[in-house]
């Protein structure tokens, strides 16, 4: 008796494992404000903060400052869920252009021409692009 009764609270805390680890998430998530809230040639590193926070990865771009916000939330019982918002600034701390993908499913479907479902199960990223003039 006392054998099944340990096997049962092992196969529970396996499972509770199991589930725990079904699943990963990097990033913090965000919104993005669609193609006309980042302005190139316009929004600066300060709008940027205060909208989105502090970056999750600074680099640079051809000797550019880059900024990189990034949201990755992975599960084994759906899709995947991926945004990426990189930002590259000119020499003055103002955007000089961004890329935005994601792999929401709503959002990739909302820059597809009408009777277009997403590919696969929504994790395909579709984005948008501005560079400054």
């Amino acid at each position: 008796m006392r054998t099944v009764k340990t096997l049962q609270v092992f196969s529970l805390a396996a499972g509770l494992c199991l589930l725990c680890g079904a699943c990963a998430t990097l990033g913090a998530p965000f919104a993005f404000p669609g193609p006309d809230g980042i302005v190139a040639g316009k929004t600066t590193k300060s709008e940027l903060i205060a909208e989105f926070g502090a970056p999750s990865r600074v680099g640079y771009d051809n000797g550019r400052q880059k900024w990189a916000y990034a949201y990755y939330h992975y599960s084994v019982f759906g899709p995947a869920l991926v945004k990426n918002l990189d930002v590259v600034f000119g020499p003055d701390g103002v955007v000089s252009s961004y890329t935005y993908e994601s792999s929401d499913s709503a959002e990739v479907q909302q820059q597809l021409p009408a009777g277009v479902s997403p590919a696969g199960s929504g994790d395909s990223p579709m984005g948008v692009t501005q560079t400054a003039p």
